[in-house]
């Protein structure tokens, strides 16, 4: 009787033993997972940083070239920075998807636009055209 007691013991203990480590190779695979969406999370912020600032710099060449007025290029600049002011205060991502408010969408379709227009005559235009709604 004793030494059915004794195996069931170590049988329970041999148990706990792979559970704690099944428990602990989750918790790994879990730590894994978060510093990957980190680095996804940061890798995004940094893209959307580099496209912000082409957009800015794009922007100021319109102006400098008299393609958009004073009020289209500050108009534009004003909703930049009130998504980004967004985004710093952790808001969203300023991406459109509803953290950004409608600021974030608006900026999300200027970057559309700059990247999709590659004449600067007609991005102004389609600049003009989507403030005007």
């Amino acid at each position: 009787m004793e030494s059915r007691v004794d195996a069931l013991r170590e049988e329970m203990k041999a148990e706990a033993t792979k559970h704690r480590q099944e428990t602990q190779r989750q918790r790994q695979e879990a730590d894994k997972l978060r510093a990957e969406v980190f680095e996804a999370r940061l890798s995004a912020t940094k893209l959307r940083e580099q496209q912000v600032t082409a957009l800015q710099l794009r922007l100021a060449a319109l102006h400098t070239a008299s393609l958009l007025s004073d009020d289209e290029l500050f108009s534009a600049e004003d909703a930049i920075i009130d998504s980004e002011v967004v985004v710093a205060d952790g808001g969203g991502d300023g991406g459109g998807d509803g953290g950004g408010g409608d600021g974030g969408a608006v900026v999300q379709r200027m970057l559309l636009l700059s990247q999709r227009s590659p004449a600067d005559a007609s991005f102004a235009r389609q600049l003009r055209r989507m403030q005007a709604k």
